[in-house]
């Protein structure tokens, strides 16, 4: 049975108008697990300078309101990537382009972003010139989205939605060819894969070794976000987060009083474990200097193992 309905609760009263018919999701159905460490073929930028963030947000980039929004960019199969790798280009560091911050540009980031309910939460939240990018790996699911936002907009005459978009990507892998230095200010990892045996831990989207490109991408104030309704994972995430000397866990006021808190648990999986009555458990971090006086202390960082010391020694 179609769950379209239970989801579309905002979204029935533009699709009523007639001009765009919001698609089916029991036709972008694919397995919800995916191996992040297997050879996946997608296209990726060399650097941040390589992607073209107007084909994905049309209106933000234009002063007027006649562009078109007919043609979607989310580096899948059907839908070409808004990036081309013609000249090799270093991934950048702290480099930004000339008057960056003066345009639109992408400082939200989902990171596995499913069927994209956080995004249009947010959507009507964000500071102006502020872009949220979903990011997914399963092609179908982010065809879906693309395909959603897209209807969202012509369903809104093109007035909302046009700060959210979705892009194809293996974040594991590919992160730090998208974004710049310090370039975003919230992340957001809302009911993760657990990834439950041992030997698949390394397969989980917080561990020690991402969390160093997190704290990379995160500029000084910005907030990681979790959620989960499996607690096994729940205390992982938390470990790894407190062992990491570049982000601090907010007080439970701080984390209830942010109004993305709020979004995070109203999503289509936070509908899911309410409605079956079960537990969610969430936290926000937030990006702070690293205070490491030590080598050691950066061992004890990345939690390395006591024969890799003395080997490293």
């Amino acid at each position: 049975m179609s769950d379209i309905s239970s989801e579309d609760e905002k979204a029935k009263k533009y699709t009523q108008l007639g001009k765009y018919r919001m698609p089916n999701k029991n036709n972008y159905r694919q397995h919800a697990h995916c191996n992040p460490l297997s050879k996946i073929s997608m296209n990726y930028p060399f650097s941040p300078e390589c992607i073209n963030w107007s084909l994905c947000y049309p209106y933000e980039f234009s002063s007027t309101t006649t562009k078109s929004n007919s043609t979607l960019y989310l580096n899948t199969k059907t839908c070409p990537a808004p990036f081309t790798n013609e000249k090799f280009k270093p991934i950048s560091t702290s480099n930004f382009p000339k008057n960056f911050f003066n345009l639109p540009y992408v400082s939200v980031v989902d990171v596995g972003c499913g069927y994209g309910a956080l995004l249009e939460n947010m959507s009507h939240d964000l500071e102006g010139g502020h872009l949220a990018l979903g990011m997914e790996i399963r092609d179908k699911v982010t065809n879906y989205v693309g395909e959603r936002i897209k209807g969202l907009r012509i369903n809104t005459d093109n007035k909302e939605f046009n700060n959210i978009s979705v892009m194809r990507c293996n974040t594991m892998k590919l992160l730090l060819n998208f974004f710049y230095k310090g370039q975003l200010s919230k992340l957001f990892f809302c009911f993760a894969d657990p990834h439950f045996k041992r030997t698949n831990h390394r397969k989980r989207i917080i561990n020690q070794y991402l969390l160093n490109e997190y704290s990379y991408l995160l500029k000084k104030g910005g907030r990681l976000y979790i959620i989960t309704d499996v607690e096994e994972l729940f205390i992982w995430e938390r470990t790894m987060l407190n062992q990491n000397k570049s982000f601090k866990e907010l007080t439970k006021d701080e984390i209830e009083n942010d109004i993305f808190t709020n979004f995070m648990k109203n999503t289509n999986e936070a509908k899911k474990v309410i409605k079956s009555g079960g537990k969610m458990y969430y936290s926000i971090y937030e990006r702070v200097e690293s205070k490491i006086n030590s080598l050691s202390e950066l061992y004890d960082c990345l939690e390395y193992t006591k024969d890799e010391k003395e080997e490293d020694n």
